[in-house]
């Protein structure tokens, strides 16, 4: 299986610390980077191993600014404008109307958008999906389902220049109850993402609430 994800990125309330204060620097939305996966299956019982490899593309937005009409840095833009290999496991087991999943995947970073390398990436997931099969959405092939997750994601370091910044990167983890419609092979997430962990490197304003929304394609 290939499967192509295309994220629209809204992150609320950015904040700039440094020097004792901190700036309100407004908000980041746009398109972010396309991602295309492709998905072997190893075991294909009533547990489903995959393992994944894949792309990330620089096709999302670089050019964001803050209030004050300066750019954003780069690892708060939507996009990172940097081609970046990926490699994950994935495990699926339903029961019933439900299904619970557990996926890991390394993001290996190259260099973006202004010269900078936004660091490699560990995320992970664990899913819970509850899938509404006698609904009148359900009869017209539109299929909803309702998900809860927790998400975790290990940022390494950002770097410019050879230099790695100490107050970027750490460990996030989210609580994210969230909706996903499907169409045959089309499926639209959408997610609330409430900040559970912020264990991050230095000196960083901690993590709000984010809103999660992407289209996956199933080829």
């Amino acid at each position: 299986d290939l499967i192509l994800n295309y994220p629209y990125r809204y992150i609320y309330g950015l904040k700039a610390t440094g020097h004792g204060s901190t700036v309100d620097q407004g908000n980041s939305i746009g398109f972010g980077d396309l991602t295309l996966l492709a998905k072997y299956r190893v075991y294909n019982k009533q547990t489903q191993v995959a393992v994944l490899a894949g792309m990330r593309f620089p096709t999302g937005q670089t050019n964001e600014r803050d209030e004050f009409g300066f750019k954003l840095a780069a690892d708060d833009q939507p996009g990172t404008g940097s081609w970046d290999p990926i490699m994950g496991l994935a495990i699926s087991r339903p029961y019933k109307q439900m299904s619970f999943d557990a996926n890991a995947s390394y993001r290996l970073s190259n260099q973006g958008s202004q010269d900078t390398i936004a660091g490699d990436s560990f995320s992970y997931n664990l899913a819970t999906t509850y899938n509404f099969k006698h609904t009148m959405i359900a009869r017209h092939k539109l299929k909803p389902s309702l998900i809860i997750e927790l998400n975790g994601i290990w940022q390494e370091q950002v770097e410019f220049n050879n230099l790695k910044d100490n107050n970027h990167g750490g460990t996030l983890i989210f609580l994210s109850p969230g909706l996903r419609l499907s169409l045959d092979d089309l499926a639209m997430n959408f997610s609330l993402g409430f900040p559970l962990l912020n264990d991050f490197n230095g000196l960083q304003p901690e993590a709000g609430i984010q809103l999660f929304t992407s289209l996956n394609w199933l080829i």
